[in-house]
């Protein structure tokens, strides 16, 4: 994870990995994200915004529970640690990218500058791979 975080931030997908890890699923998802925030000690912003949705903060609870009861589980002392999927990734790098202080940590978001994609094949009537602008710089 690229994202520059709080510290808060950090405890709470740090608690999401803790509860991966225990329960052996081998992706770390935002269901995990979500019930750390629910059970973390400083919940207020999670309660706060589900209030602000009529949302029943049991009824998520229960909810996200279930979600996290019917993803695949890996036993073993071989067992890789949990690793963010794709979609946790996704939330997390759209919070550092909209410069909200509750995730990012710096005063300005961090560039959308990513690494430049893999070169294609040529095709008739393209230059070559390699042949073009460089790569932009982050």
């Amino acid at each position: 994870m690229d994202a520059e975080l709080t510290n808060r931030s950090r405890a709470a997908i740090n608690a999401a990995g803790d509860r991966a890890l225990k329960d052996g699923h081998p992706d770390l998802t935002p269901a995990h994200l979500l019930l750390a925030l629910l059970e973390g000690e400083d919940n207020e912003n999670i309660t706060d915004l589900l209030a602000a949705v009529d949302a029943d903060q049991a009824a998520v609870r229960a909810d996200t529970e279930r979600v996290l009861g019917a993803l695949p589980s890996v036993t073993g002392s071989t067992v890789a640690p949990p690793q963010p999927n794709r979609e946790l990734l996704a939330v997390i790098g759209r919070r550092a990218r909209s410069g909200r202080r509750s995730w990012a940590t710096s005063t300005s978001p961090p560039s959308t500058c990513s690494s430049a994609s893999p070169p294609r094949a040529a095709r008739p009537g393209r230059p070559s791979p390699g042949t073009g602008p460089p790569p932009r710089s982050c």
